[in-house]
């Protein structure tokens, strides 16, 4: 809980030290592919997943834009005798990113808060009788994050960013590159 007093702390810290020019009011969406790398207990029962993420950005402060996540990810169970199992998870984030420079091409640092909905679902064969189930949960999720911008467009931005993405008993390292389209 420390870890997170500090990371909000920081975060605020960073509202009050921008500069004075920059796009105030600029808004754009985007969308991109992500994969996710699952973390700790999460990593021993989960393989690689891939997903797609869209989002919203709206230019708040001059070094400062505030965003909104909405995606679907999936990642394959890990090989057990008999059985096929899944899991998925619809995040639902809003967040910050901090920009180093009021350039085009450029570094941020941010956060995310929200929610991810998991999904698991499983089949397997139990004495010659097939089974499968399936159950889901929402679960309240808090992301640091880092990425990089850069102009490919009169409008159009290329973002790469990774996140660590903390949710109760699950994580993953969340690696996404996208398009940002600026909207006038």
């Amino acid at each position: 809980m420390k870890s997170v007093t500090v990371f909000l702390a920081v975060l605020i810290a960073l509202a009050f030290c921008t500069m004075a020019k920059a796009e105030v009011g600029s808004k754009g969406i985007g969308g991109a592919l992500e994969i996710a790398l699952p973390m700790g207990n999460f990593g021993d029962v989960a393989g690689t997943g891939f997903g797609v993420t869209a989002n919203f950005q709206y230019g708040w402060k001059p070094n400062i834009d505030l965003m909104g996540q909405l995606g679907y990810i999936k990642w394959g169970g890990k090989t057990a005798v008999g059985y096929d199992y899944s899991y998925h998870a619809i995040p639902i984030q809003v967040g910050a990113k901090y920009y180093f420079k009021q350039e085009t091409n450029r570094f941020y640092v941010g956060g995310l808060v929200g929610f991810h909905m998991f999904g698991w679902s499983a089949d397997y064969d139990l004495l010659g009788i097939h089974y499968s189930g399936s159950s889901s949960e929402t679960k309240f999720s808090l992301a640091p994050m880092g990425g990089y911008e850069m102009k490919i467009g009169e409008n159009m931005l290329f973002d790469a960013s990774a996140r660590y993405q903390i949710i109760s008993d699950v994580s993953y390292l969340g690696v996404r590159a996208g398009i940002i389209y600026k909207l006038k």
